[in-house]
């Protein structure tokens, strides 16, 4: 099954139906690269206010690029397109289209700036990033401090992926991110990304929000909140027999089914079907 995730409060333990397997989601540094993610989704929400809305349609004559790959590089950004909210809302071809366009690789010497802070990106721009290898460091100004500001999170993992949300709101960077060691990374251009992503982003997260509205616990939340808790959505998809949380772990995240079915147990005991 399928369905969305956010932070919350304690959870009873829970399983996908059908088969046992146990799967750990997340380790704490995918908590603090979160974490950041929804902090940086609020700051871009609130300085989108004073940049002009974008048009998301593609011209009938614009063609996406094309940038040659071998198969591992094309399997790693799959792998990590895949993954990524932003293109959930893609079809396979789409989503063929979208990797092709990814150009690169591009190299970055340890203190070399990738982003900046407050940098506006202009169309046919590097705009979203993919880690082939490398460490990278993400800063964020705070008063008192000289640029590029307090280090707040690394990236460490191939495959991880930022720079996103200046393209979804259209709006300024959100953080500076500086090459730490060596790093060697992939690319979108700000033309492709609107083309071939944003328009399906969009249509998206309209269907989220018609899906919130009919959870029954949610109903009375207000349009804006309602918006909040969409930009902070995370769509998960589990396998039969996955465990979707523990009982006696501290809960952190609450869940909502959208496709599938899952039940509960207390103490190996099944007390709830969902």
């Amino acid at each position: 099954g399928q369905g969305y995730c956010g932070r919350g409060g304690p959870c009873r333990g829970g399983m996908a139906e059908d088969e046992d397997e146990d799967d750990d989601y997340e380790d704490e540094e995918d908590d603090e690269e979160e974490l950041l993610r929804m902090q940086m989704v609020q700051s871009a929400k609130g300085s989108r206010k004073s940049v002009s809305a974008e048009r998301v349609q593609a011209a009938t004559s614009w063609k996406p690029p094309v940038y040659q790959k071998t198969p591992e590089q094309h399997s790693q950004i799959k792998g990590s397109i895949s993954k990524a909210f932003m293109f959930a809302a893609l079809d396979t071809e789409s989503l063929e289209q979208v990797i092709d366009a990814f150009d690169g690789p591009f190299e970055y010497n340890p203190g070399e700036e990738v982003i900046v802070e407050g940098d506006i990106v202009s169309a046919g721009e590097p705009g979203l990033f993919i880690i082939e290898q490398g460490m990278l460091d993400v800063y964020k100004s705070k008063e008192g401090t000289e640029h590029p500001g307090e280090k707040v999170v690394t990236y460490t993992e191939a495959g991880q992926s930022f720079g996103e949300l200046a393209l979804l709101y259209n709006c300024p960077r959100a953080a500076t991110v500086i090459a730490s060691s060596p790093s060697v990374l992939w690319a979108i251009d700000r033309d492709t990304f609107n083309n071939c992503v944003k328009g399906a982003q969009m249509k998206m997260k309209e269907q989220q929000e018609q899906f919130l509205r009919s959870v029954e616990v949610l109903k009375n939340l207000s349009p804006e909140d309602r918006e909040k808790l969409v930009d902070v959505l995370m769509l998960r998809q589990c396998e039969a027999g996955e465990k979707v949380v523990r009982q006696g772990e501290e809960g952190t995240e609450f869940f909502i089914i959208q496709q599938g079915r899952a039940y509960a147990s207390v103490g190996g005991q099944r007390v709830k079907d969902y």
